[in-house]
């Protein structure tokens, strides 16, 4: 018997559902299950929305590519400023490693021409004085602050960029090539709070930052006082995983990701049914896929996910 709130197969004549408590066959099922159908329209909706900001987003970025072929600054300018729509961001900062242990700073949105300065002039920066920051470099994931004045891990530069920009929290997301960290983007938001998960997942699975070569201070007139460099940015509707329906690998993503305390058969559970499979049909899609239901979102690499996407479409 399958629970009308969280699609939970149960024995036959159990009362409960022994995922969510809610009651089966009684006159409040159906009732609870109509409020569980307008909670998913809305949060479709915002996922429509959502969808429509990324495609934007990577419009953008690609169009910035196409037209500096020889001026990497608009491709920088471009990155941070799709960052804030897709991650619903305050500001947004690009920084470049060197020699594996400095950050330069190499594009940046505006929040006050004062702060800008104080921005400006903090850098180069060691990257110790960023810990989260360092944090991403060496797990090579993303790593939250989410609120710079009460974290415990947090530096003076940190509390005090902050407070000069306006922030309370921040995402560190490390732009990766080949396993070799080559720097970051840092998120911020004004107030204190988590990421979405959902939202990192998609930030790491659609994007892709590539060294070119190195450009020195000496090659400009006058010499500026950090150094410079040409990178290749690949950020497009073609993930880095395998994905065969890119609409259907977000929409497990984000589906997986939208009750992320619940196992993945239960969280993938209202999916499957619009997708007209029923609770053993999603059952034989995670065994195709390789992937044990009763884990949840955060274990699944983005191969994993893909694999997933590809079994519930087919």
């Amino acid at each position: 018997m399958q629970c009308p709130r969280c699609q939970q197969a149960n024995p036959t004549g159990q009362k409960f559902c022994g995922e969510c408590g809610a009651p089966l066959n009684s006159p409040l099922a159906a009732e609870r299950s109509y409020a569980d159908l307008q909670t998913e329209n809305e949060g479709l909706r915002r996922s429509l929305g959502e969808a429509l900001d990324q495609q934007t987003a990577t419009s953008e970025i690609l169009r910035a590519m196409s037209g500096s072929l020889t001026d990497v600054q608009p491709v920088f300018d471009t990155i941070v400023r799709s960052g804030l729509r897709l991650l619903g961001g305050y500001s947004a900062t690009m920084m470049l490693l060197r020699d594996g242990d400095c950050l330069d700073l190499v594009a940046y949105t505006s929040t006050s021409a004062e702060a800008d300065a104080s921005l400006v002039d903090a850098f180069p920066l060691p990257l110790c004085s960023l810990p989260p920051g360092e944090r991403a470099v060496h797990d090579r994931r993303p790593h939250a602050v989410e609120d710079v004045e009460s974290a415990p891990d947090v530096t003076n530069v940190m509390r005090e960029t902050g407070r000069a920009r306006g922030w309370h929290s921040n995402l560190f997301i490390p732009m990766i090539r080949e396993d070799v960290a080559l720097g970051l983007i840092s998120i911020t938001r004004r107030d204190p709070g988590p990421f979405a998960a959902d939202q990192i997942a998609l930030v790491q699975t659609f994007a892709e930052v590539r060294l070119a070569f190195r450009v020195p201070a000496r090659s400009f007139l006058p010499p500026p006082r950090v150094e410079s460099a040409v990178v290749t940015v690949h950020w497009s509707a073609t993930p880095r995983a395998d994905v065969d329906d890119v609409d259907g690998y977000r929409a497990v993503v984000r589906a997986a990701f939208g009750q992320r305390r619940k196992t993945l058969r239960n969280s993938l559970g209202a999916l499957a049914v619009a997708r007209g499979l029923d609770a053993p049909a999603l059952l034989d899609a995670f065994g195709r896929a390789g992937i044990d239901p009763g884990i949840r979102a955060e274990r699944l690499s983005t191969a994993d996910f893909a694999r997933l996407a590809r079994a519930i479409g087919h």
